[in-house]
């Protein structure tokens, strides 16, 4: 199913203005209060409520997918809107079907990940945001954290004044995604796109960073990937260069020196074939209709790469037969903890890719705009040679090969 997004937002504001007085950033007041107990009725704790709701809708613009669980940190909240109403109102918001959860604690157990259900989802919602009363408290943290990932180094000031210079083309609105499932799915995806689109175009700006990798996060980093092509810097059209395979061609950091089996890996990797590979020696029929390399790459993601090491699994048993010795080394990596190894590959990346990649193209272009995307570089069309040069450079210089890169330019229509 394929439509424009804006064309379910577009319906819902014409409705909205025959029925009148949906708050900004909000369902009405009328549909929430029906939701839930009498005891949250009262003015105050429905504000605490229509809080919560703001915070899950807002951050939903913050993640690549719609799909994310937003994590909500419990401490934070309560700090927020009260010690006593913080669970309770998320359990509220729950029993009346407008938020699940997936039941999991995240982030060394201080936060649990939420989201709109597909039916809260399809509620209208409007985009021109008001203050609550419990926005400035919570804000005032969150500014706090965003100048210290700034702060943190020289790359993520550029990346951070980068970001100030970010626009999307015009025409963006007109993509239509297309996407399995039913409307309350597309409602969702839909929401999720245009939060992370309003944030560009009222430039509130998002910025972190993740102290155990080194990765950076920002209102591009959570822009779908089909609005990528639109990305404009200082009103020029971008290019997307990306790492093909990054995930296992940076596995190849972890060999040793010495290793003889090293130069066979990076080989496969470096052909692009490294999926085909595993999907090959496990005898696993991936090449099918029902299948595809989407499908096995998922897999051995799941089996191989970042998940508990399961040796009944087919697909990490045709990665042992293969690089015998890598195996071995993945295992002792996943011995301190099974997410250590993901870690461990993406810190190697962000050494690459924002401590490398960008401080060199800003000495050779100081008034360069430079943005990220983990293993992907953002950059003005016309600089795209110079910076696959500089990509290719520093990850032979540490990794030892050749990386393979795509490079996606802005539709025909933007670049003219």
């Amino acid at each position: 199913m394929a439509r424009k997004v804006s064309d379910i937002f577009t319906h819902h504001k014409e409705e909205e203005g025959k029925k009148g007085g949906y708050r900004v950033w909000a369902i009405s007041r009328r549909i929430l209060e029906e939701g839930v107990m009498s005891y949250w009725r009262r003015r105050d704790r429905v504000e605490r409520l229509l809080f919560i709701l703001h915070l899950i809708v807002e951050r939903m613009g913050c993640f690549a997918s719609s799909d994310s669980y937003v994590p909500i940190n419990q401490k934070r909240l309560r700090s927020v809107i009260g010690f006593q109403h913080a669970l309770n109102a998320l359990r509220t918001l729950e029993e009346g079907g407008f938020i699940e959860s997936n039941r999991s604690w995240q982030a060394g157990k201080t936060s649990m990940g939420w989201r709109l259900t597909p039916w809260a989802a399809s509620l209208p919602w409007e985009f021109q945001f008001t203050t609550p009363p419990f926005w400035h408290r919570y804000y005032d943290e969150v500014e706090k954290r965003k100048q210290e990932a700034v702060a943190a180094h020289p790359a993520h000031t550029l990346i951070w004044e980068s970001l100030h210079q970010m626009s999307l083309h015009p025409s963006m609105k007109c993509e239509s995604p297309s996407f399995e499932g039913d409307e309350g799915d597309f409602r969702r995806k839909a929401l999720h796109w245009q939060c992370a689109i309003q944030r560009i175009a009222d430039h509130a700006w998002r910025f972190s960073w993740d102290r155990k990798t080194g990765r950076v996060f920002n209102n591009l980093t959570s822009l779908p990937r089909a609005l990528r092509r639109y990305v404009c810097l200082s009103g020029d059209p971008c290019v997307e260069i990306d790492v093909a395979c990054s995930q296992p061609f940076l596995l190849a950091g972890l060999y040793p020196a010495s290793s003889t089996e090293r130069a066979r890996y990076l080989e496969i990797v470096c052909m692009g074939q490294f999926y085909e590979a595993v999907g090959a020696a496990a005898g696993v029929d991936w090449d099918s209709t029902a299948r595809g390399r989407g499908w096995l790459k998922e897999q051995i993601y799941a089996q191989v790469l970042f998940g508990r090491v399961c040796r009944g699994f087919p697909l990490w048993q045709g990665f042992r037969r293969l690089f015998p010795e890598l195996g071995e080394i993945v295992v002792a990596k996943k011995s301190e903890g099974h997410a250590e190894l993901a870690i461990a590959l993406q810190k190697l990346e962000a050494s690459i890719m924002v401590r490398g990649v960008v401080p060199e193209l800003e000495a050779m272009f100081p008034a360069l705009a430079i943005l990220t995307v983990h293993d992907s570089l953002i950059v003005p069309v016309e600089y795209a040679t110079i910076a696959e040069d500089v990509i290719r450079r520093r990850f032979t210089e540490v990794i030892g090969g050749n990386p393979l890169l795509r490079t996606s330019l802005p539709p025909s229509h933007v670049l003219k």
